[in-house]
């Protein structure tokens, strides 16, 4: 089998690894489908898990940001909508006592 070249950019270390009869097979099958050794495929899950793994740490940090900037721009605008209910709560209950007093007027013309 040909072997890829491995770029040697940063310092290594060996580590041994105990796998299960199963888990070794895929992974030779794998090397075989690539035409790469095992430890090229044992390698490339290893780098991939740590990139997911350090994904989900940004991703917790800046969905707190998020929802702490949506927060800080709802409450502008929760605060706004709160004063406009106020004013149509007024108004509407304005428009009930109007209502209210017209009609005592109609049934009541004496008044």
């Amino acid at each position: 089998m040909p072997r890829k070249k491995q770029k040697v950019e940063e310092r290594t270390q060996k580590r041994s690894v105990v796998f299960s009869t199963r888990q070794l097979e895929e992974i030779e099958k794998l090397a075989n489908h690539r035409n790469c050794f095992a430890s090229d495929v044992i390698r490339d899950f290893v780098d991939k898990g740590l990139s997911v793994q350090g994904y989900k740490a940004d991703i917790d940090f800046l969905t707190g940001i998020i929802r702490q900037e949506v927060k800080a721009a709802m409450g502008l605008q929760a605060n706004r909508l709160a004063a406009m209910m106020y004013k149509i709560g007024v108004l509407a209950a304005s428009n009930y006592f109007m209502n209210v007093q017209m009609m005592s007027d109609v049934i009541n013309p004496s008044m």
